[in-house]
């Protein structure tokens, strides 16, 4: 049986891990070195700096992280440790999707823009930023695609791309959102990827959405380029320094959040199951455990009969889910003593109330105009119809 250690806020954790051996939680700032002396599997979140720091001398032969990110993992080091890797890429990618459609619709009520006269730069087209583009599509927005690393790709084996240059995205588009992972690559480095000149190429009144890494938008020049334009929007939910956060942009957001795009509860428990999974490979499993696929949740909200598309749309999203209280949940911290800001910003997270992906809900039919019925589809991702209102 294998002794496994795992960051208490990974979702099911010790329901899904515990066939395979006994399964042991602690936070994941808590997880040391002398932690892991009788630990063969680690599980981990981003909270948790993998490196031969941390592994050396310890039994420790393979680590998963539940995150798409991998920022916070040493790959290399755990290559040389011989220490087998795995992380979960798209198990969020709906949660995000989900954050960031219901910052549009906010800002597209609260600025009176109609979602047919947008333009999207999605920075970064893989397994969050790919699905995003599609849904937004299906919203009627326009979508400019930007993946340097894809295109590239695709242009050396002579095939045609539908990814843009990000500085030609990036100058034409009235919504800029970024799904990039952080990391120092030459030619692809995504430190400082919005800052210094690409900044002056955007619109008076862009939007920038930050879901990927605080780091990857310099975060002194989104402040200076805010307060040049007053007509501009911010929208973010990972920091440069966190669980430290810059108050400064904190105050000048249209929405700020602590880090919480991707808390779905469907995509937290498929990343674990992802975890699982990669586990019972390595072990030489040859059948996996099946999930059954979770019921959907039928929904019925008072929606308004007048108002614009945009207003009827953002209704409905917040009565699945409110981005607006999680802004307002994190600007209290910004009235706390510096020392305090970081255990705040961490509970926000510890204790984020139960949210689930847009694609678990179902409305009656009845509820929705024709006219509506592929943007409630293909934009938000919710089914219509099986079953009747009384």
């Amino acid at each position: 049986m294998l002794r496994i250690f795992a960051d208490e806020n990974i979702s099911s954790v010790v329901e899904l891990f515990r066939p395979y051996g006994h399964v042991a939680t602690a936070p994941g700032r808590e997880i040391t070195r002398d932690a892991l002396q009788k630990t063969d599997v680690l599980l981990v979140r981003s909270v948790t700096r993998v490196n031969a720091e941390l592994l050396a001398n310890t039994p420790v032969r393979f680590v998963g992280t539940a995150t798409a990110g991998t920022d916070h993992v040493d790959v290399e080091d755990l290559r040389s440790l011989g220490v087998q890797f795995v992380h979960a890429p798209g198990s969020n990618a709906p949660s995000v999707g989900d954050y960031v459609i219901a910052a549009i619709l906010t800002l597209s009520v609260s600025e009176r823009r109609r979602l047919r006269d947008l333009t999207c730069a999605v920075i970064g087209c893989g397994a969050v930023g790919g699905r995003l583009a599609t849904r937004l599509e299906g919203l009627g927005l326009g979508v400019l695609r930007s993946d340097q690393p894809l295109d590239d790709s695709l242009k050396s084996e002579n095939l045609p791309s539908p990814f843009v240059d990000p500085d030609a995205a990036i100058e034409a588009a009235d919504i800029v959102t970024l799904h990039v992972p952080l990391h120092d690559t030459v030619p692809y480095s995504t430190f400082g990827l919005l800052g210094g000149e690409r900044m002056h190429h955007l619109k008076d009144t862009a939007w920038i959405i930050n879901t990927s890494r605080g780091l990857v938008v310099n975060e002194p020049a989104l402040i200076h380029w805010m307060d040049r334009h007053p007509k501009g929007r911010a929208v973010i939910d990972v920091w440069a320094d966190e669980p430290d956060l810059s108050c400064e942009l904190a105050r000048r957001a249209t929405l700020a959040t602590p880090h919480i795009a991707g808390y779905a509860l469907d995509g937290k428990r498929r990343a674990t199951i992802m975890l699982r999974d990669a586990m019972a490979v390595w072990l030489g499993e040859k059948e996996l455990a099946s999930e059954t696929p979770p019921e959907l949740i039928e929904l019925e909200p008072e929606l308004p009969r007048e108002g614009s598309q945009e207003e009827w749309l953002h209704y409905l999203v917040r009565s699945v889910y409110d981005i607006g209280r999680d802004h307002h949940a994190l600007l209290p911290i910004c009235d706390r003593p510096a020392s305090d800001r970081a255990s705040y910003f961490e509970s926000l997270r510890h204790s984020y109330p139960a949210r689930h992906e847009m694609s678990r809900y179902r409305l009656p039919k009845p509820l929705v105009a024709p006219h509506l019925e592929s943007v409630v589809r293909d934009g938000l991702g919710m089914e219509i119809g099986g079953w009747t209102s009384d």
